[in-house]
């Protein structure tokens, strides 16, 4: 990321093989990498929460479906039968709008346990 902005935490992600920003203020993470509109591909505190839930981390598959299709991540479902699949996601309103859905700025973070999500699927809408 060349240009480094104050309210940012820069963290080197191994996994996605870039340098992502968290947003200090927000919660959101942002990465270097954009997608077919020009913007950088981003992960809202919402679906951060939904794949900390899932015990599951954002994996580079994951993130190339966010990179070339865009989306948001809505929900989990475990190979158990599990799922938070239309329950609001934390941020999210019962009516489902979601208090994050325009992110301030431009940058994200990636986090979880470092394990690759093996409990089961996530929704991209």
């Amino acid at each position: 990321m060349p240009e480094r902005k104050e309210g940012f935490v820069y963290i080197k992600s191994e996994l996605l093989n870039q340098e992502v920003a968290v947003s200090l203020k927000t919660g959101w993470v942002y990465c270097e990498d954009k997608g077919p509109d020009g913007k950088l591909v981003t992960y809202s505190p919402a679906e951060l929460d939904i794949l900390a839930q899932a015990g599951s981390i954002v994996t580079p598959g994951l993130h190339n479906i966010k990179k070339i299709i865009g989306g948001t991540l809505i929900g989990s479902e475990r190979i158990d039968g599990a799922s938070d699949k239309g329950k609001p996601a934390q941020g999210e309103h019962d009516d489902g709008s979601d208090n994050n859905k325009n992110p301030p700025g431009g940058l994200s973070s990636v986090s979880g346990n470092g394990e690759a999500n093996r409990e089961g699927e996530l929704d991209i809408y």
